[in-house]
């Protein structure tokens, strides 16, 4: 009895956290496009500045896509637009299958499978799974991937509990339905990665093995799409300084503005420069509408006094 109300204890709280920790992915991004993005970095910023602080988990801060620089390459610039279909689509598809579900419930229409339905068994999850790729992508934090990853594997038990009720429930009809379909992909495909099933225990095990393999898989697409980023990206070093154009087409400037860094260094025009350091620079237009996010550009060239004469790189210490 003890063991089944703590099985039920645990599966309330995957339900919860599931829904909490896809809001708090979707957060960010939601609210770095509202005139809230202060109140919400006042609360979070010290947490991003903790992880930052330490070596074991530094990386969680950090983005695979680029960010502040616009995509230099076909690849990255048609994975950004994936990104915004993967969210529009996602949402969409939730919306239209939650619809189904709960009219269904209201007119007692039985098991949903029509639409979707008729294909794989949770449409609804896929479809939110779908939604926070594109999250991901828009955002691309490495911490993000991390609560994809936990998100996919708290979705993956709740299906698994929903099913067992709905044969319960339904019976054989159920039964059959789950044979006709597929959980979250068309049966096709998911017979092809059916020795898994067979691999994997279904108890405590077998979910923990099964996390571990989701979150190697999330997290190692991040790391390998940070690495094509870092090796597309176009770049000027000398001496301990980098300079990275926020646009691709300026990258040709780069090298011209490090000499004129360095001549300003040495006549004592720019004095925070240290031989004992390195330092990342950007360059970017003067009307560039994120500079404030990359470095403290000064009262006289914020935007909204439109002081701008000249581009000018800026350099991060």
């Amino acid at each position: 009895m003890k063991k089944k109300k703590l099985k039920k204890v645990v599966k309330d709280i995957a339900a919860h956290s599931s829904i909490v920790v896809f809001f708090i992915m979707a957060f960010e991004v939601m609210i770095m496009i509202s005139p809230f993005a202060f109140f919400f970095y006042s609360v979070f910023n010290p947490i991003f500045k903790w992880l930052d602080h330490y070596t074991a988990t530094k990386w969680l801060t950090a983005f695979f896509f680029p960010h502040m620089i616009l995509p230099p390459t076909l690849f990255l610039k048609s994975i950004r637009i994936l990104g915004s279909v993967f969210f529009i689509v996602g949402a969409l598809t939730f919306i239209t299958c939650a619809l189904q579900v709960y009219l269904g419930k209201i007119c007692r229409w039985g098991i949903a499978h029509k639409g979707l339905y008729q294909y794989i068994r949770h449409p609804q999850y896929f479809a939110l799974g779908t939604w926070g790729i594109g999250l991901c992508i828009l955002w691309p934090r490495f911490i993000v991937l991390v609560i994809l990853s936990t998100m996919f594997f708290l979705y993956y038990l709740l299906a698994r509990d929903e099913e067992r009720r709905m044969v319960n429930q339904y019976g054989d009809n159920y039964t059959q339905y789950m044979h006709n379909t597929g959980m979250f992909f068309p049966r096709f495909i998911e017979r092809k990665f059916s020795f898994m099933d067979r691999m994997i225990p279904r108890n405590s095990v077998g979910y923990m093995i099964i996390f571990i393999l989701l979150t190697t898989v999330v997290v190692g697409a991040g790391f390998i799409s940070r690495g094509l980023t870092l090796r597309s990206l176009s770049f000027e070093t000398e001496k301990n300084l980098t300079l990275v154009s926020i646009l691709p087409e300026d990258k040709g400037l780069c090298a011209n503005v490090l000499r004129s860094i360095f001549r300003s260094h040495s006549n004592g025009a720019i004095d925070f420069l240290k031989d004992e350091n390195d330092y990342v620079g950007y360059l970017m237009q003067p009307d560039y509408i994120m500079q404030g996010m990359i470095a403290n550009t000064g009262g006289e060239f914020h935007l909204y006094k439109k002081h701008h004469k000249e581009g000018r790189p800026f350099v991060n210490r």
